[in-house]
């Protein structure tokens, strides 16, 4: 089995190294929180549209263990799932910590659908001009 913490630990730490001093100096965390609060005010209203304005043609979504998901029209097809789980009836999320160093915003989760319960999530977006240019999701679903 997949130790989640550890897998998103090296994703993040690939992630800042990949950076270059420069590029990781050019973003503020400010600038950074401010895009991904704005994408998890637009997954608070389920509002998919609205997400994709945050992403770039040349965005990526990483998920353990599968392809990544990328630009505009793979990550809608993913985050179109996510949205329809989560907006049925019963289903709950909550945004529980949020971490910002420069570019990089960590946010830790928990949530329920109807089919899961999902003690344990996290996503790391990197932030490049005022839109999330990586973002990895991971979560450890518990069948209802």
């Amino acid at each position: 089995m997949v130790d989640v913490r550890k897998l998103i630990a090296l994703v993040v730490m690939a992630g800042t190294l990949a950076l270059s001093p420069a590029a990781r100096a050019g973003d503020s965390s400010a600038e950074s929180e401010k895009v991904v609060k704005q994408f998890l005010a637009n997954w608070d209203a389920r509002n998919l549209d609205a997400m994709m304005t945050s992403y770039t043609d040349d965005s990526a979504v990483l998920i353990p263990q599968q392809k990544p998901f990328k630009g505009k029209e793979q990550i809608h097809t993913l985050m179109k799932g996510f949205v329809d789980d989560f907006s049925k009836p019963g289903a709950v999320w909550d945004t529980y910590a949020v971490t910002v160093e420069g570019q990089i915003v960590y946010i830790l989760w928990k949530g329920e659908t109807g089919a899961n319960k999902f003690p344990f999530g996290s996503n790391t977006f990197v932030v490049k001009d005022g839109k999330i240019a990586y973002q990895t999701i991971a979560f450890s679903p518990v069948a209802k």
